[in-house]
């Protein structure tokens, strides 16, 4: 992972966003367009870079997203789980839909932002702890890209300002 990340010439200093746009099912996934937005609004705000994480059942939304990403994003989309967990590692924010990629980057300790429909049970899937946050509409299409920059914000800024005060 450390060398897919050296020839995308994705420092250590630069914080580093990692999207995943995939879902089980369509009606679970927020808009790719709105993914790509929000990268967009992260690297114009923020100086943060995006990742885009794909399985093998994304690939075209890989293809879809390539045209619609800002051209630094960075795409991984054949990583294996442990190369997943060890890139999510280095994330400052994982944004995602309802997946089990989402689970593995909090598992790893990275903040993570879960897009979701509300539904009654809906705070049963998402990761326990402060530092992570969750967007919630009646579907998920209806969840703005304003929602999600300020959840993706608050994540990392709330990460960045406690790791600079645990030294």
């Amino acid at each position: 992972v450390e060398e897919l990340l050296r020839k995308a010439k994705a420092g250590h200093d630069a914080p580093l966003a990692g999207i995943f746009p995939g879902a089980g099912h369509p009606s679970r996934r927020w808009p790719i367009e709105r993914f790509a937005e929000l990268a967009r609004m992260l690297e114009r705000n923020d100086q943060v870079r995006a990742i885009l994480f794909a399985g093998p059942e994304e690939r075209a939304l890989v293809r879809e997203a390539r045209s619609k990403l800002p051209a630094s994003t960075i795409v991984l989309d054949r990583l294996t789980i442990p190369q997943l967990a060890a890139a999510a590692a280095r994330l400052s924010v994982f944004v995602s839909n309802d997946t089990g990629p989402m689970h593995i980057a909090a598992a790893v300790g990275t903040p993570v932002v879960v897009l979701m429909e509300h539904h009654p049970m809906f705070n049963c899937y998402i990761p326990p702890g402060e530092r992570h946050r969750v967007v919630v509409a009646r579907t998920v299409g209806d969840i703005p890209v304003e929602a999600a920059y300020a959840a993706a914000r608050a994540a990392f800024t709330t990460e960045r300002a406690s790791s600079l005060f645990s030294s």
